[in-house]
């Protein structure tokens, strides 16, 4: 249902846009053959491109006008609509009134005047329909191609031999706009006009605007695209914590962690990151408030600075939430929540927050999921988020196909759903769980699920610490202890896989049993033939 009241209230959305502005956007299935756009006009290519990316339309009649007046309504909109194709999200809400108000409110969603990383503040744009009829200008049109490109997780510039050399009004360009300019002129978004004259304070065509419109598209798809430095490597360390969760992920130098245990777990993360020798943390996230996601990261602070410390949520009661502030303030930062869709690079790899989509009173519903990618290799994380927060981050279209998963909820029964596993389709998945955890995780019903989608498992239960290593292409995995133990048996299983045995009750088990016992007490087993042969009785309630 909210996927079609989503399509409904889009597909009005466009109508009333068409009948309303003779805006830019169109379905991709229309015509693209404008009888004024001649093949040898200079932005032929541009304009067909456009119009069949569905960005662009014409005035009526078979024609498009190139040399007319673009409005900034009318920009608005077509630069929300190529961000909202490249990351996914949905943010135009439903027309109602004057066509070009729901493009301004997703301008500001994407940041589009200002405020995100990369971004310039640009004044003189309001939501009154007097001020987005007006002709936009070249150099608001510089300060908006801008900010498009601050979205991109791979926005870089050097504006070092921009001057007026390359741009003859370089030297009279205002103070507010020069930056915009200078920057879109060294990525070759902007060459000028006449000479490479900027002329900042004419207007905007529309034959200009596909041209602007097709370079951004082009920029923003190849700064999305990770691509791994030369011999290089991406390291994610899922740390045993129990049943807890923590992730360390290093690249090019520069590294994240991503949960951090309990609070029982300080001094354990204080010593792997001093192991790794990581004392600068890039980004540190709490997926979100439970203590055994966020307790220990009181203990990464103690070692290590960070950049920027993401969480869903800035307040919670809890006295290891408080410890985290605290530690955070005396390094002089405090907590961001992320917008989702936003997106971040670490070293050569990228990475996007999809979650939450919306916020519930449940701190497992609100979790903060995020997708990494690395060269062709990608990694999903995903706290506790549940079947709902699944649905909703299905619903908002965004990518979520990755090559490692990391399970929701520790394997939980109310996580990794199979329409939220079919769409990520990894080749493996992680489950981060403490051996004979109360909880019963991981649940048979999830393993059942990952068994069915055929995907190779590892267990931190089982396994220990788990460090997946990719170089772009593939990746592959190390583990503390038993490296070819069977984490994921079915439940027939009689004469395959490996089962645990207590050395002092004599009882063997499932590996998937609530009830195994400590490390020290576990004796294994290929098959259960073995097991019965040693003298070992089967455990009544995993009946192996």
């Amino acid at each position: 249902m909210r996927t079609i009241r989503r399509l409904c209230r889009r597909f009005l959305s466009f109508i009333l846009s068409l009948l309303l502005s003779c805006s830019l956007i169109v379905p991709a299935s229309a015509s693209i053959a404008f009888s004024d756009v001649p093949s040898s006009h200079w932005a032929y290519g541009a304009i067909q491109d456009m119009r069949a990316a569905g960005l662009v339309i014409g005035v009526g009649g078979g024609k498009f006008n190139p040399g007319g007046q673009l409005s900034r309504a009318q920009f608005l909109a077509m630069t929300v609509r190529l961000l909202e194709q490249e990351t996914g999200r949905d943010v135009t809400p439903a027309a109602s009134g004057y066509w070009g108000s729901p493009y301004y409110t997703g301008a500001e969603a994407f940041s589009l005047f200002g405020g995100f990383k990369h971004s310039i503040s640009l004044s003189g744009i309001d939501s009154s329909q007097a001020s987005l009829d007006a002709g936009i200008t070249r150099y608001e049109m510089a300060v908006l191609a801008n900010n498009v490109l601050a979205n991109a997780p791979g926005y870089t510039y050097d504006t070092s031999k921009v001057d007026s050399s390359v741009m003859p009004d370089y030297d009279t360009l205002p103070a507010q706009y020069k930056d915009a300019v200078c920057r879109m002129y060294s990525l070759g978004i902007l060459t000028g006009q006449n000479g490479g004259y900027f002329n900042g304070d004419k207007t905007l065509t529309r034959a200009e605007s596909c041209v602007v419109l097709s370079r951004l598209q082009r920029a923003y798809n190849q700064m999305s695209t990770s691509t791994p430095a030369a011999g290089g490597t991406l390291e994610v360390h899922y740390i045993d914590v129990g049943q807890a969760d923590a992730a360390l992920v290093i690249c090019d130098g520069e590294a994240m962690l991503i949960d951090g245990g309990n609070r029982a777990d300080s001094d354990l993360i204080y010593a792997y990151l001093q192991q790794e020798g990581i004392t600068h943390l890039k980004y540190i996230i709490g997926t979100h408030a439970h203590e055994d996601h966020m307790g220990g990261l009181s203990g990464a602070l103690e070692y290590a600075a960070v950049d920027t410390a993401f969480c869903s949520v800035t307040e919670d009661d809890s006295q290891f939430f408080q410890d985290f502030k605290a530690r955070l303030e005396r390094q002089g930062k405090t907590i961001t929540v992320p917008k989702i869709g936003s997106q971040y690079t670490l070293g050569s790899a990228a990475f996007q927050f999809i979650g939450p989509v919306q916020m519930v009173d449940d701190a497992n519903g609100c979790s903060l999921v995020l997708r990494l990618s690395y060269g062709s290799t990608s990694f999903l994380f995903t706290g506790d988020a549940e079947r709902d927060e699944e649905a909703d981050i299905l619903d908002a279209g965004y990518e979520l196909s990755s090559t490692v998963l990391k399970v929701g909820h520790h394997g939980s029964e109310t996580s990794t759903s199979y329409p939220f596993l079919r769409a990520v389709a990894p080749q493996y998945a992680v489950i981060s769980c403490g051996t004979g955890n109360s909880y019963g995780h991981p649940h048979d019903a999830a393993l059942s699920r990952l068994r069915d989608a055929d995907v190779t498992l590892y267990r931190t239960d089982l396994q220990g610490t788990i460090i997946c290593t990719s170089d772009g292409k593939n990746v592959s995995f190390t583990t503390a202890k038993n490296p070819t133990i069977q984490t994921n048996p079915t439940v027939d299983q009689d004469t395959a896989g490996a089962y645990i045995g207590n050395l002092h009750s004599k009882v063997f088990h499932r590996t998937t049993c609530s009830g195994l016992p400590l490390e020290k007490n576990r004796v294994y087993f290929d098959n259960r033939a073995d097991a019965i042969a040693e003298g070992y009785t089967p455990c009544g309630r995993c009946d192996p």
